[in-house]
């Protein structure tokens, strides 16, 4: 089968293409498709999405051609359940994607403290009676006991299965009954089964509890020891050395027998599985933590889908706010790749509205952010229980960071031997960035004194007692660096000649403010006949034309804001830390921080600036650093909105039972520079850079200053003669290519039939 970059030879390639390889793609993209799980974590703005772009649309049309999925390692998983002389083991196979199993397979952990999460053993006991052990290693919840391979795993909720829960409670059938005494980390939990009569006994640190009050059926086992757990972390023991009197560990119970039949017998009489959605089940699935990002990277697979021979790939987009509609007439009519958000995908698979039983690839594009987020966790396994078996399916994370714990428990818990290319580390700081600050002092410049054009603020002091005349309490102050920033704001924008500039804030609300400001201030520059539209053809640029990317806005709103900023109809674009990730915007300069992120968030620094300094441009990060601390709104209700109808309560500290903090921008500072490892040099009292940074700036004037460097300039020119050069040996390489699978697609053609 040829490959993606043999489908779309003879075709004039798109921009993207017109480059080597990055770093990410040279290392990520063979291991992609060779079909094991890959952790992936690189710079922004090298092309980490076309690192699992590219082997995605090949892996899909390859499959589509008929091509049969690479063997996935843990296969072994189901012969060690049919193999009676194997000791016993808890099953990767039979378990919920959430629960993590030791190599060993002794030893289980959940970290999901919403859903519970089980397993069941390789093997089970049809005959005689038979003993486990179960020590529990931490506080959280667990639960012990019997099931027949039909049971859920969620141990006594249903089916035929008998379960001792920590709190001190027998479950089964869903009903749960006080029996014995609660246990917790360090307890010794026993678990007997007599088959011939399925009672079924447990013990605490030795100590017999008795039977449990349900009976299980004998006629329906053979039953597994099972567990299920809910943040937790569990040590089994199949062969303990002093079982009972009556009963035999499980490894020497005489009446022991491999799982696999069992449970293709509990497949076998299970009820058919709800109709699948008609049309041609998606073969990829990519979730990412953003509507925006959603539609960007389903953009991204489209134009190279676009370049592909026929039949091509189709891909669908489910994100909320687009027309559902729409989304259910592309599943119907049938897709290859899925591209959404974590919300919209659950909601569609759960009303049946998509069929992930054919997925063979995963991907979690942003996935410390994506995991990050309430619930994520426990949602994203939940989906990867339902794509293609959960086991079978390969798994590509890609991230920010390797190191962060969500996604160490994600690779955990869904992959098998996954392979790292992590061109970050710990440590990283993007390169081609210059850092910089502002000190924002009201005591020292006045200028927020002025009374047009009007800074709307945040409204957090509007209802505290009025301070007295002439007084200077620290909520005059706070208030004071409100109306200062945005002023302060305009001053950068004309000493820096700023063509484009993407301007963070820390919440919504503070966006719209900015945004109602840079519109009048715009209108006051143009003598009231400015202001910025986003659509129409050929649209006025305001001279602080803004556009507002944040979670609070429409999809539809997003859309036309990032179009007008891209299209330079707006000079600023104003985000929450909802732009901080994977948002793409050619060759773009400034970067302003309104406002730093908490100390204990520096990360979220890095990821903020990653926005300039791209693909070999520079780019300059600005931060508007306050020099008093400022009272800032933290609702501790969600949902709750004090700031849109603020009372004299909701405006006190939320110690004080209201909805504000103080906020020491300086302590973000210093976690910054620490983030960094180097001082955020000083802006000058007149705005000018520091002299060395001037001087960078200056050098790379010629390629286009900041943001600029990449049109025109001599490394463009050197590249596209180096890539001529090598232009033919490319082509070559994807006529070997080609030829090479198609010889050893006939000779596996060829021996299958021997």
């Amino acid at each position: 089968m040829a490959s993606a970059a043999a489908a779309v030879a003879g075709r004039p390639p798109p921009p993207f293409f017109l480059s080597l390889p990055t770093p990410i793609q040279a290392e990520a993209v063979p291991l992609i498709l060779g079909g094991g799980d890959v952790l992936a974590a690189a710079e922004t703005g090298t092309g980490k999405t076309g690192a699992f772009a590219l082997p995605l649309l090949q892996a899909v049309a390859e499959a589509r051609a008929g091509v049969a999925a690479a063997p996935r390692t843990g296969a072994g998983d189901a012969d060690r359940d049919d193999d009676d002389t194997a000791p016993a083991r808890l099953s990767t196979v039979d378990r919920d994607p959430g629960l993590a199993v030791a190599p060993c397979g002794h030893r289980a952990q959940s970290r999901s403290a919403r859903a519970w999460r089980g397993a069941r053993a390789t093997h089970a006991l049809a005959t005689g009676a038979a003993y486990y052990e179960a020590t529990v290693a931490d506080d959280g919840l667990c639960r012990v006991g019997w099931a027949a391979a039909g049971a859920p795993l969620e141990l006594g909720t249903g089916g035929d299965a008998v379960g001792f829960g920590g709190t001190g409670k027998a479950a089964a059938g869903g009903s749960f009954a006080n029996f014995g005494e609660p246990y917790g980390a360090g307890d010794v939990v026993g678990c007997g089964l007599d088959a011939g009569t399925g009672e079924a006994r447990f013990w605490k640190n030795g100590a017999p509890l008795g039977a449990a009050p349900t009976t299980l059926d004998p006629s329906a086992g053979p039953y597994f020891p099972s567990t299920c757990l809910k943040n937790a972390e569990i040590a089994l023991d199949f062969a303990p050395a002093a079982p009972p009197a009556g009963f035999a560990s499980l490894d020497a119970a005489p009446g022991r027998v491999g799982g696999a039949a069992a449970r293709a017998a509990a497949r076998a009489a299970a009820p058919p599985p709800p109709a699948k959605p008609a049309g041609r089940a998606p073969l990829a699935l990519v979730l990412e933590p953003t509507k925006d990002l959603a539609e960007q990277t389903a953009g991204v697979l489209a134009s190279l889908a676009a370049r592909m021979a026929p039949p091509g790939v189709v891909t669908a987009l489910l994100v909320g706010g687009a027309p559902p509609a729409e989304a259910r007439a592309a599943l119907a009519a049938g897709v290859d790749v899925v591209v959404g958000t974590l919300g919209r995908v659950a909601a569609a698979a759960e009303a049946g509205e998509i069929d992930l039983t054919s997925i063979r690839l995963f991907v979690l594009d942003e996935a410390d952010r994506l995991l990050a987020d309430a619930g994520g966790e426990d949602a994203v396994t939940t989906l990867h229980g339902r794509c293609g078996g959960g086991a079978g399916v390969q798994i590509v994370l890609v991230s920010a960071t390797l190191d962060a714990p969500s996604v160490d428990r994600a690779a955990s818990l869904l992959c098998s031997h996954p392979a790292h290319v992590d061109l970050r580390g710990r440590g990283f700081v993007p390169t081609g960035v210059d850092h910089v600050r502002a000190d924002v002092d009201p005591r020292a410049d006045r200028s927020w004194m002025q009374a047009a054009p009007e800074v709307p603020t945040d409204g957090a002091h509007a209802l505290l007692p009025p301070a007295a005349p002439g007084s200077e309490t620290p909520d005059h102050w706070s208030e004071a660096v409100k109306k200062l920033k945005p002023r302060l704001l305009l001053r950068l924008a004309d000493a820096l000649a700023m063509d484009a500039c993407v301007v963070f804030c820390r919440t919504n609300h503070d966006c719209d403010q900015l945004e109602r400001f840079l519109r009048a201030a715009s209108d006051a520059a143009a003598g009231g006949a400015g202001s910025v539209q986003v659509e129409g053809d050929a649209p006025p640029v305001a001279k602080y034309g803004a556009v507002v990317l944040a979670g609070a806005r429409s999809l539809d709103e997003r859309r036309a804001a990032l179009a007008a900023f891209r299209s330079g109809a707006a000079r600023f674009l104003i985000a929450t830390d909802v732009g901080a990730r994977g948002l793409d915007v050619d060759s773009l300069p400034y970067c302003v921080n309104m406002t730093l992120p908490p100390a204990d968030e520096a990360e979220s620094y890095i990821h903020r600036v990653g926005r300039v300094g791209r693909a070999g441009r520079r780019g300059l990060a600005i931060s508007l650093v306050s020099a008093v601390p400022e009272r800032v709104w933290y609702c501790t209700k969600k949902g709750y909105k004090p700031w849109l109808a603020p009372g004299a309560r909701d405006a006190a500290l939320v110690d004080e039972g209201g909805h504000t903090v103080w906020f020491d921008e300086r302590a973000s500072l210093a976690a910054v520079q620490a983030r960094l490892g180097a001082p955020v040099r000083c802006l000058a009292p007149d705005l000018a850079l520091p002299p060395d940074i001037a001087a960078a700036a200056a050098a790379g004037a010629a390629g286009g200053g900041y943001g600029g460097g990449g049109d025109g300039g001599a490394g463009d020119e050197e590249l596209r003669v180096r890539l001529a050069q090598l232009a033919p040996a490319v082509a070559e390489l994807a006529s070997l290519e080609a030829r090479a699978q198609d010889s050893f697609f006939a000779l596996q053609r060829r021996w299958s039939k021997a």
